[in-house]
């Protein structure tokens, strides 16, 4: 059973608010691996994934009813051009995507009709949804009766039929006992458990049901009438304070009203049902009645021996007479006596009898009268046809062709022609001309099928047909047989197959490289001999290997592949190419220049010079000169004090760099591709 979803009531919820039509546009099954239909629906879940989902349906407009003001049904019908799948789950959706109602499934299936090799089926599925105010939020008028045969007309007779045989039963208003009475119980009022039926329908309360206190004096009534609940009708009721409550009809059928209690004024009540005291079986309490019933007329042993009280006599009259006196009291035999009704006894080979069993005359013995007799023993008079026997509607030799060399031209174009063997010459007709035809009738005589076989050509021809619903001839189509039809020209022996699946097809071996023998595969060996390997060079040869190769069409001189021979395997290389590098220039440019950092004050150490002149000579460097005398002075260089030094850089000019290409790749060159399995036909 389908349960609507927490999705599906928020939607519920947010059209009501709004005062907006809810609109449930589509049916949505789908194949949920591992699914139990056993267990609870997970009314949280969302849509299983697209991949799992097999099929939509968008439901028309005519497809959605109403049951009743809380319950609403909405219907997918799949016609037989549908399919292939399986589904174990199914959903509504609504107009904005909302998953609103599912129901889990064993696994069903739906399939495609594809004549002859499948017959397909047809799928209709029912999803009811029941909220309160369904009918005024989907805003939809249509019956569901009016659609859904089992709501209205087939139940609908079948509770009817019911409940007019519980009525002819219990009658109008039948109480079990204390059942369903107006009651006082302490300052309280209640309506008892128990069980009563009611114009034919049958209504239980399992325990006592509380009631308003009534108003003053008063009549206490039961209104009934069935509801429609799901599938299924069950009875509906009130208890009302009224006075002389009649029957009444409403658009969902009659209502009927039964009295229960009469209350005073001063607030007695009067049980006005019809109790029967019935407190198990109704056919052990019919029984008991009847017994009593049996009793007082003399059904019974008891009965019957009242009315033996006085002797009876016991009386045959008419072709045998007799009599006996019975009192009861032992057992009589009737001495009968048969009437003589005036035949000469004796022997006769036939007689006749009366109406009675009784032999009132004889007759001379005819041929006819011995049927049984065995066929030899009749010398003269056997008849030679079987109208002889009085056989009118046989078959005759030769009719239909039958029993016959001969068959007689026929309108074979005609439906409901007369089944058995027919001719057609030349002439207009959609079969074929110059043809014996096997016509085959039906159950109906507005559906036949023919077979017809041609005549006088050099080899054999089968042809057939069929009618189809529409009263006409499908097209004639030819029978292939050996005659005109080699299968192995089909796919002739040395034809590659390729196929996803690991198992070998019928009449095909791997294309693996292996040696097999050149008997058994004759044919194969004589397509493509040892081009692929000479197996041992004698009994065997080898088959192609192409495991993990690509296939290429052999050149055949078109200048693309020159030199290749089929078979031959060719190693993976790329196209020769070259490719060109280089890095951008940047210029010709140059560098700036800069100072050398200050490196502060410093002095020069200076060695003493002994030379043979007393003169100082500019030029010679800092050095203390001896002038001839035995004394020497200390001085230093002036020191420099903190300086720089300016560095200029010169520009290189225009200049490129080397630049180095990466191989990248794998061990082969290919395209992209998808493997799949090699096979050769033999």
């Amino acid at each position: 059973m389908a349960r609507i979803t927490f999705a599906g009531e928020s939607l519920i919820a947010q059209k009501q608010g709004a005062k907006e039509v809810l609109l449930i546009t589509r049916f949505i099954y789908a194949h949920v691996p591992g699914l139990d239909p056993n267990t609870p629906i997970d009314r949280a879940a969302t849509k299983p994934p697209a991949s799992q989902i097999v099929h939509s349906y968008d439901i028309p407009a005519g497809n959605s009813g109403y049951v009743n003001p809380n319950q609403v049904v909405y219907s997918s019908m799949l016609g037989s051009d549908i399919g292939d799948f399986d589904w174990n789950w199914i959903g509504l959706e609504s107009a904005e995507g909302v998953l609103f109602a599912v129901a889990y499934l064993p696994l069903q299936q739906k399939r495609r009709n594809i004549p002859p090799l499948q017959i397909g089926n047809n799928v209709t599925r029912n999803i009811l949804v029941e909220y309160s105010g369904a009918q005024e939020l989907t805003g939809i008028t249509i019956d569901a009766s009016t659609w859904q045969h089992d709501f209205t007309v087939r139940l609908k007779g079948i509770d009817e039929r019911e409940r007019l045989s519980n009525r002819d039963v219990y009658g109008r208003a039948c109480f079990f006992g204390d059942g369903l009475q107006f009651q006082k119980v302490a300052e309280k009022y209640q309506l008892a458990a128990g069980i009563a039926y009611l114009e034919g329908m049958r209504l239980e309360l399992p325990k006592a049901v509380p009631l308003s206190q009534p108003q003053g004096a008063t009549q206490v009534w039961m209104h009934i009438t069935w509801r429609r609940e799901l599938n299924d009708v069950i009875p509906s009721w009130k208890v009302v304070y009224l006075p002389d409550q009649q029957d009444y009809v409403t658009p969902d059928g009659w209502v009927y009203c039964i009295q229960l209690a009469d209350i005073t004024s001063a607030g007695v009540i009067a049980d006005k049902r019809k109790s029967t005291p019935i407190a198990g079986p109704l056919v052990e309490h019919f029984a008991s009645r009847k017994s009593v019933a049996d009793l007082e007329e003399g059904v019974t042993s008891a009965g019957k021996a009242r009315q033996l009280a006085e002797a009876r006599q016991i009386a045959l009259q008419g072709d045998v007479v007799g009599r006996v006196d019975f009192d009861g009291s032992r057992n009589v035999a009737i001495q009968a006596t048969l009437a003589d009704i005036g035949v000469v006894p004796g022997t006769y080979s036939k007689v006749t009898i009366n109406g009675k069993g009784q032999v009132i005359g004889s007759e001379a013995l005819l041929q006819i009268d011995i049927p049984n007799l065995d066929w030899s023993k009749i010398t003269s008079g056997k008849p030679t046809t079987l109208q002889g026997y009085g056989i009118t509607d046989a078959v005759k030799r030769g009719d239909y062709g039958l029993a016959t060399n001969f068959a007689s031209l026929s309108p074979v174009d005609t439906i409901g022609l007369a089944g058995g063997f027919h001719t057609i010459a030349d002439g207009p007709t959609s079969l074929a001309n110059y043809c014996s035809v096997l016509n085959m009738p039906y159950y109906s005589e507005k559906f036949s099928a023919q077979i017809a076989m041609s005549q006088g050509g050099p080899g054999v021809r089968m042809f057939a047909r069929a009618t189809t619903n529409q009263g006409q001839w499908t097209p004639t189509v030819e029978v292939f047989h050996t005659g005109n039809l080699t299968p192995g020209a089909i796919v002739p022996p040395g034809t590659l197959v390729q196929t996803f699946s690991h198992a070998a097809p019928t009449g095909t071996l791997r294309c693996n490289g292996a040696a097999v023998s050149r008997t058994t595969f004759a044919a194969l060996f004589a397509a493509i001999g040892t081009s692929f390997g000479a197996g041992d060079g004698a009994t065997t040869f080898n088959l192609p290997d192409t495991r993990g190769l690509f296939i290429r069409d052999v050149d055949d001189g078109k200048g693309l592949d020159l030199g290749r021979t089929p078979g031959t395997v060719q190693q993976n290389q790329n196209q020769y190419h070259a490719h060109s590098a280089s890095s951008g220039s940047a210029g010709w440019h140059a560098h700036g220049g800069s100072t050398t950092s200050v490196a502060g004050s410093h002095t020069h150490a200076f060695n003493y010079v002994n030379t043979p002149t007393t003169q100082d000579i500019p030029g010679i460097g800092a050095a203390m000169h001896q002038a001839g005398v035995n004394w020497a002075a200390t001085n230093r260089i002036q020191a420099a004090g903190d300086h720089s030094h300016t560095l200029n850089i010169v520009g290189d000019g225009v200049h490129a760099h080397p630049v180095t290409v990466d191989p990248s790749g794998g061990s082969e060159a290919r395209p992209v591709n998808m493997a799949l399995y090699y096979y050769i036909k033999y």
